[in-house]
């Protein structure tokens, strides 16, 4: 329960800072990472391969960063490595299968109301965090 709660606190903080910003804080993001993996390590929650797994998903989307040069956002892969460390492999998927959604859905949105373009870089810390709450609240 904890943990959730540790996620929620990050994740609002994350959201805010990308929305404002276009940016992460990678100090809260190392601090975040160590405390959720010491948390693991404790809690034994998940597996070692389930855990790498759930890490591994953020990773790729880093690897994407690079590949793109930057248009996936570093930052974004980072959260989701984050994500991974406190979720898992099935639930950091889920957690940004439903992100992606929400992300499309508003771009989609913006787009066909002429708000913006589609070079608009959107933040998509915000959407991870949106669909993290309906997570907690689906299964409450």
């Amino acid at each position: 329960m904890w943990q959730e709660a540790a996620l929620f606190l990050v994740l609002t903080l994350l959201a805010y800072q990308d929305y404002r910003e276009k940016k992460v804080n990678l100090f809260i993001l190392l601090i975040s990472g160590a405390a959720g993996t010491l948390a693991q390590a404790i809690a034994g929650q998940y597996t070692a391969g389930n855990l790498i797994a759930g890490i591994g998903v953020g990773a790729a989307v880093c690897l994407f960063s690079g590949v793109t040069r930057g248009k996936i956002g570093m930052g974004d892969g980072l959260v989701i490595v984050l994500c991974g460390i406190f979720l898992g492999f099935e639930r950091n998927i889920m957690l940004c299968m439903a992100a992606i959604y929400l992300a499309g859905a508003a771009a989609l949105l913006l787009f066909l109301m002429k708000k913006r373009g589609r070079n608009y870089r959107m933040p998509f810390v915000p959407f991870l965090w949106a669909s993290y709450v309906v997570n907690l609240l689906w299964n409450m």
